[in-house]
């Protein structure tokens, strides 16, 4: 089931790529990976302690464009010479050395991870931003250390990006510049980002139990798919090419059914995405759901906000958990109340839109309804829809619910349809 799944703010820069060359040096013993999952095709890896390659880059934001993998390891990271001013990073701990990451002499330098549990093609980590906006020199150095889950050690590097104020108005084709990633909301290489779209706790075929289904959830079968850009159809475009415009358009219709029916289709889902720079909501989404056979719901999530995890290197895949503040309807979240990683709900409360903040930025994410709440109310009798977050062991993440247990599980009938519309959209 083909879905998208990457929410990020970015900065234009100058890509310098590892081959050695005009600005990147290497010691040790490097090799080269080619593939697409690779930043420009290629990385660079290697797994021997204490190899090292150096860029010069200009910019205020530096971003490290890498493969991510399960045989990836754990490399640190100095600016001018400082193993601290990699800001954006997290620092080598006591408990990350006793865990494994890091050498001994390791301790309180900056670093980043190649591990992942699946190939995530071309990762964007930044480095560190608020530097002077001008000339600076990145080095990495292997360590040897991994993840106890990885395969082995190696620590890869596709490029720099540096991100200077001199990029802005430059041309991505004319000039060489590259959209860098300078704040992540959510990758779908992490697979807890499952709802652009409402997915349903619906009946099974045997009374009385329910589940979810759809997206993520699976029990989903994709009928038609057809991307267009610009208005023209660019759903047949070859592995490996890409296009851009103003508007993206992807419209899919599918199927869901239940685990114990599978072959019976429960409900037929009609989805639109609509990605375009010309909106303060740039990515929206309707939907409509029209039930195939008659069905009971309890409870549905019209929209959620996955916003990775506090601790941003805990599988790999997660964003790097700058977001700690959370704003639902009268309530507003501290910054402790975000670094448990436990299961305990903050929010819970009536509102048709949610926000996510960094503190001392004015980087706001946010997702809201954008039907006037019709795709929220749908229940009769329902309790009200209850937005909340959940600081979850393994990331954090606003669900928009709505649910029935006070007046009993919902009846739809054949022919019965439910529609909505959901934005997210970025503030940089």
């Amino acid at each position: 089931m083909p879905f998208l799944g990457r929410f990020s703010l970015g900065r234009i820069g100058a890509f310098n790529h590892h081959p050695a060359g005009s600005g990147v040096t290497k010691t040790g013993t490097w090799a080269t990976s080619n593939g697409n999952t690779h930043p420009a095709g290629s990385s660079t890896q290697s797994s021997t302690a204490g190899d090292t390659i150096t860029f010069t880059t200009t910019g205020d934001t530096v971003v490290l464009r890498h493969h991510k993998t399960t045989n990836g390891g754990i490399a640190v990271v100095s600016i001018d010479g400082s193993w601290t001013a990699a800001n954006r990073l997290p620092l080598i701990t006591a408990e990350d050395s006793a865990a494994g990451i890091g050498r001994a002499g390791d301790l309180g330098k900056a670093w980043f991870g190649s591990y992942a549990n699946n190939a995530a093609a071309d990762f964007h980590t930044v480095l560190a931003d608020n530097l002077a906006d001008g000339p600076h020199t990145v080095t990495i150095e292997v360590t040897g250390t991994k993840y106890s889950g990885s395969s082995a050690a190696r620590a890869y590097v596709g490029g720099i990006v540096g991100c200077s104020a001199a990029d802005v108005g430059q041309s991505l084709v004319v000039d060489s510049r590259v959209i860098a990633t300078v704040e992540k909301v959510f990758d779908l290489a992490h697979l807890g980002s499952s709802a652009f779209v409402p997915v349903f706790e619906m009946e099974k075929n045997a009374a009385g139990t329910y589940e979810f289904a759809g997206e993520a959830h699976g029990l989903e079968t994709l009928e038609s798919l057809v991307i267009t850009v610009d208005g023209a159809d660019q759903t047949g475009l070859a592995a490996g090419a890409y296009v851009g415009g103003a508007v993206i358009a992807y419209d899919r219709t599918s199927t869901v059914a239940s685990s114990d029916l599978p072959g019976t289709p429960a409900a037929r889902r009609r989805v639109r995405h609509v990605l375009t720079a010309y909106s303060p909501v740039p990515c929206a989404v309707s939907w409509a759901q029209t039930w195939l056979l008659s069905k009971r719901v309890r409870g549905a999530y019209w929209a959620m906000l996955p916003i990775g995890i506090v601790n941003p290197h805990a599988n790999g895949l997660a964003t790097n958990g700058r977001w700690d503040t959370v704003t639902i309807g009268d309530y507003t979240s501290l910054p402790t109340d975000l670094t448990t990683r436990n299961a305990a709900q903050h929010g819970n409360r009536l509102s048709r839109s949610a926000s996510v903040g960094i503190s001392g930025r004015s980087r706001q994410a946010y997702v809201a309804a954008l039907d006037g709440g019709l795709g929220a109310d749908y229940f009769v009798n329902a309790c009200p829809d209850r937005n909340f977050v959940q600081d979850r062991t393994d990331f954090l993440k606003i669900y928009c619910s709505r649910n029935t247990i006070s007046g009993g599980p919902l009846s739809f009938a054949v022919g019965d349809v439910v529609r909505g519309v959901v934005g997210w959209g970025l503030r940089p």
